[in-house]
């Protein structure tokens, strides 16, 4: 079971989005909202069932670590800088069938951790002049 940590974290993550769309669906009626929750919590059903092996998990487990240094999971949405022009994890994740109610669980993980890959790879180059010194 230890070796399902981080997609058990991963999953309550999703879950609380789901939550979050619930209470906008509640809120203002949207059904879009509504879809979003209850693909949300698809998702992370499907991210519980996925095995310990999975390479798209275990990526986005080593991605997420880098929370420590202030990672997008951890940000509130108002602080965290922009470090592309595409979609940031944290975007994809809470529009997750908002627009696109066919969107597929495993087809979008491969997605999130692409993207998750990227915003990593801008917030180590966006680090590196303060980690070498340049510009002190």
């Amino acid at each position: 079971m230890a070796e399902k940590k981080a997609h058990r974290a991963f999953a309550e993550y999703l879950r609380d989005q789901a939550e979050w769309r619930l209470e906008k669906y509640l809120e203002y009626g949207d059904r879009r909202n509504l879809t979003c929750a209850v693909g949300l919590e698809e998702l992370a059903v499907f991210v519980l069932a996925l095995s310990a092996n999975d390479e798209r998990l275990a990526r986005l487990d080593s991605l997420l670590r880098l929370s420590q240094f202030g990672f997008p999971w951890f940000w509130s949405r108002d602080d965290r800088p922009q470090l592309a022009a595409s979609a940031s994890p944290e975007q994809l994740i809470a529009g997750f069938r908002f627009d696109d109610s066919s969107q597929d669980c495993d087809v979008f993980l491969t997605r999130l951790v692409q993207a998750a890959a990227a915003d990593a790879e801008g917030l180590v180059e966006s680090l590196t002049p303060a980690l070498i010194g340049e510009g002190a």
